[in-house]
């Protein structure tokens, strides 16, 4: 089994570093159309791009694990709503299908203003672009609408990891509406105050490899349940 590693929106392939220290296996992570560059070249990129960059690795490959972040979390959910013959198992880490942030409904009003750079309060700017264009955002959300009105499709065996106080994604609403939707879901929450739970503040360093155990028990287990339909 293949693991691909799908990165977070403005991020690089980088989020996932202190992550698959702790795996024992390394897989893919390829880097999404319009990232780690310059903010700019996210102009003129759709969200379906990303999709496409990331199904172009799935089709590399026979049998895979997607593990996304954010909103690479739903690349994985989409694309495994589309290519369920090729996905082993989904795991999805702080999907963004409802947004905190309300103001963001506005956003498509401001279409006019799509080249404009706005600000980025990362809570990672080692990692994430600390500016990006409206229209990058706009693909961002249109992305989150897409796998809202897709994920019932999906039948592989997907786990769910979540920041109950995330100050990015609206929880638990967005863990709540996977776990409605998906029937093979399971949920681990983290009763953390941040978005990114693979690159946590110091105090909380030990989140990573608690993340990765459960990861690694999801993949023995969809090797348990091969090894018996066999």
């Amino acid at each position: 089994m293949h693991t691909i590693y799908l990165h977070g929106f403005g991020a690089s392939p980088a989020q996932f570093d202190k992550l698959r220290e702790h795996l024992p296996y390394t897989g893919t992570a390829p880097l999404l159309p319009g990232h780690g560059t310059r903010p700019e070249d996210l102009i003129g990129v759709s969200y379906k791009d990303w999709l496409d960059a990331a199904r172009d690795e799935l089709f590399r490959h026979d049998d895979v694990l997607l593990v996304g972040v954010s909103n690479g979390a739903n690349i994985a959910l989409k694309l495994a709503s589309e290519w369920p013959q090729n996905i082993r198992g989904v795991v999805s880490i702080c999907a963004p299908i409802f947004l905190r942030d309300r103001r963001l409904a506005l956003l498509p009003y401001a279409e006019r203003f799509k080249d404009r750079m706005v600000k980025n309060y990362t809570e990672h700017p080692e990692t994430n672009y600390t500016t990006y264009p409206v229209c990058g955002v706009l693909e961002f959300m249109r992305l989150g609408n897409d796998v809202r009105q897709s994920v019932a499709d999906i039948t592989a065996p997907t786990l769910i990891i979540s920041s109950t106080l995330d100050k990015v994604v609206l929880e638990p609403k967005s863990s709540e509406y996977l776990r409605k939707h998906i029937p093979h879901a399971q949920h681990v929450p983290f009763g953390l105050p941040f978005h990114g739970l693979l690159r946590p503040p110091a105090e909380y360093a030990h989140v990573v490899p608690v993340i990765a155990y459960a990861i690694d028990r999801f993949a023995q287990s969809l090797e348990q349940r091969l090894e018996e339909a066999v």
